[in-house]
């Protein structure tokens, strides 16, 4: 779903006056921008931030997900700006079992 996009709810609007079937709802879709991910198309991007000692020497830390926490492992010596990619967590396709990922810097 994008911002602008519209969606017809049939048959759901007010009745007719002179005593015809209802109308229609039309509802037009305006998504509000979220502080901790950045959206593009059903991919999303995000930053966290991990301990020094994380980055030299591996280890394990929590992502967060539109889908809950998951956590994940930190190769040693891993670089500022490196991005993982977790498979799946991002946007659901509509009417469609896709979803795209997460990339997290």
């Amino acid at each position: 779903m994008e911002s602008g996009q519209r969606i017809r709810l049939r048959g759901k609007g007010e009745p007719s006056p002179n005593g015809g079937e209802p109308g229609d709802i039309l509802l037009e879709v305006d998504i509000m921008e979220d502080e901790r991910f950045r959206r593009d198309g059903i991919d999303i991007y995000t930053i966290v931030r991990i301990p020094y000692t994380t980055a030299v020497f591996g280890g394990e830390v929590i992502m967060h997900t539109l889908y809950g926490d998951v956590k994940c492992n930190i190769k040693e010596c891993t670089q500022a700006g490196t991005q993982m990619r977790l498979k799946g967590k991002g946007m659901p396709v509509m009417g469609r079992n896709i979803y795209g990922d997460e990339y997290v810097t």
